[in-house]
């Protein structure tokens, strides 16, 4: 999944976040309630904490300095929310007349999602940033001048991999792209001296950057499998059953981000 969704998505789990732990907080009196009421307000930070910082360094191009304070206290947040979920889905096999209560639902629903999120904002800042040692400047995607000029064009397909990030590229429809100086095709050996990095186009691709997407969790079997046992649930018990009419919906959800996201 690219950034753009991580970012979008994760705003969308904020909000029903929040939401929720509003609705928690007139239906919790006794003291056990106000705890986890308090851990729901620093989850809330701290994960819209990482995500806004990562997402503001992405624009900046370097490493915000707070980001990785915002990223170790995620990792704690992390493993107690996994704890947590394992915990749910313990009760939920012991009494599994759980399962139709809608909030006990969503509240799981949420938290598998925001681990998921979480994990795959870690992949896009490594994949970007790489290590917290080094100097915080973007990686690969930032068009490093000095490494291009080090390399040599000697096939066509080299050359046009630099012109594709030039600012002085045009595309003729016939011809294909050509440099915009003097509307030839290029046939340079090595580093071009026009070339001119296209600030729009490292956006793009910073944008665009994608994590690689392996077995269940990255496919689209498990939002299949997903849509199908909530179709299953909802025509059995009917569609005003929360548990089907919730797993229905966020199987396609996560099937349409897993098929929109492919490289």
């Amino acid at each position: 999944m690219n950034w753009k969704n991580t970012y979008n998505l994760s705003i969308v789990i904020l909000i029903s976040l929040t939401v929720l732990f509003i609705k928690n907080i007139f239906n919790n009196y006794f003291f056990y309630g106000y705890l986890r009421n308090l851990f729901n307000v620093i989850e809330i930070i701290v994960f819209f904490g990482f995500i806004k910082t990562l997402d503001n360094s992405i624009k900046a191009k370097t490493k915000d300095k707070k980001l990785h304070i915002f990223e170790y206290a995620l990792y704690v947040v992390i493993v107690i929310k996994i704890l947590s979920t394992l915990i749910t889905l313990y009760y939920i096999a012991q009494a599994p007349r759980l399962l139709t209560q809608f909030f006990v639902i969503l509240t799981l629903s949420l938290n598998v999602a925001l681990i998921y999120l979480s994990f795959n904002a870690f992949k896009i800042r490594k994949q970007l940033f790489g290590n917290y040692t080094n100097n915080g400047n973007l990686k690969e995607n930032s068009f490093d001048i000095e490494s291009l000029e080090r390399k040599k064009y000697t096939t066509n397909s080299e050359r046009l991999s630099l012109c594709k990030i030039c600012i002085n590229k045009t595309f003729d429809p016939k011809i294909g792209l050509l440099c915009n100086i003097d509307y030839s095709k290029p046939s340079f050996n090595t580093f071009c001296k026009e070339f001119i990095v296209d600030e729009k186009e490292q956006e793009r691709i910073i944008e665009n950057t994608t994590v690689e997407k392996k077995g269940f969790f990255g496919s689209w079997k498990g939002p299949i499998i997903m849509s199908i046992l909530g179709f299953i649930r909802a025509a059995i018990r009917g569609f005003e059953d929360p548990f089907g009419l919730v797993f229905l919906v966020l199987g396609i959800s996560w099937l349409v981000i897993a098929l929109t996201s492919k490289k």
